[in-house]
């Protein structure tokens, strides 16, 4: 996990970055857990994946 949360500082370095998104199948629960640790936003699911969202 710490190594996501410095790709996502080094990411909002730039101007450019204004959102990160991610995705992970509905089961992973592991990768559920980690995205809601760093902050990211459940947006909703597409077939087996939820989709996140990381803003600045």
């Amino acid at each position: 996990m710490e190594a996501v949360k410095e790709i996502i500082h080094w990411a909002f370095t730039s101007n450019s970055v204004k959102r990160i998104t991610a995705e992970c199948e509905n089961n992973n629960v592991a990768s559920i857990r980690v995205l809601e640790k760093l902050g990211f936003n459940r947006l909703g699911s597409e077939k087996n994946l939820l989709k996140w969202q990381f803003e600045k």
